[in-house]
């Protein structure tokens, strides 16, 4: 592929692999060989922002700590929720909740400077679980096809009470929105 590349002018550079016979292939010139947010280059590469640590194979995302001692404002919240690098979303389910705790405080029409004591993540719509629930189950069909996972293996989870006893109720006990959409999600997927 390189050989095939180099041809057209298009050289790729900065090879990195967790494969020690696949590197010894890569020239030495066209290998990653330095880190500079890491110490130990051997340990961590950054890929599309992520940290890859090659030797156990994981992937790394880091976020800014709140160092100041003072009870967080929407601000810093704001700061801190923008500087998580995640381009491929692999961290979404942690970032989400922060974006939740933010469209709070902005409902709460608190200023940039206040502090967030008081503050916490509460449904904003009951639709929007729906909404996210029809989302989860056409990703988890689309996903387990594509993966061809048979559907008995494949597993979503909710800590939300008011989804849980949706699903658990007859259709005809739900409002039509809800109703609608609940058995939607629950034929597709199977789940009685």
């Amino acid at each position: 592929m390189n050989e095939m590349l180099s041809n057209s002018g298009m050289i790729l550079r900065k090879w990195r692999s967790n494969s020690p016979a696949f590197i010894e292939t890569i020239p030495e010139s066209l290998r990653e060989t330095t880190d500079l947010l890491i110490k130990d280059p051997s340990l961590s590469s950054k890929t599309l922002g992520i940290h890859w640590n090659v030797e156990h194979d994981h992937l790394c995302v880091s976020a800014p700590a709140i160092t100041d001692s003072t009870l967080p404002t929407k601000r810093i919240i704001a700061s801190v929720t923008a500087k998580v690098f995640d381009i491929l979303g692999l961290f979404s389910p942690v970032i989400v909740t922060a974006k939740m705790l933010l469209q709070h405080l902005w409902i709460l029409k608190l200023d940039w400077d206040s502090p967030t004591s008081k503050a916490r993540v509460v449904p904003i719509k009951p639709s929007n679980y729906t909404t996210t629930g029809i989302m989860l189950t056409k990703l988890l069909l689309v996903t387990s096809s594509d993966l061809k996972i048979p559907s008995s293996n494949i597993f979503a989870w909710t800590d939300s009470s008011i989804v849980l006893s949706w699903i658990a109720k007859s259709p005809a006990e739900l409002n039509t929105f809800v109703s609608n959409r609940v058995c939607s999600s629950t034929v597709e997927t199977g789940v009685s």
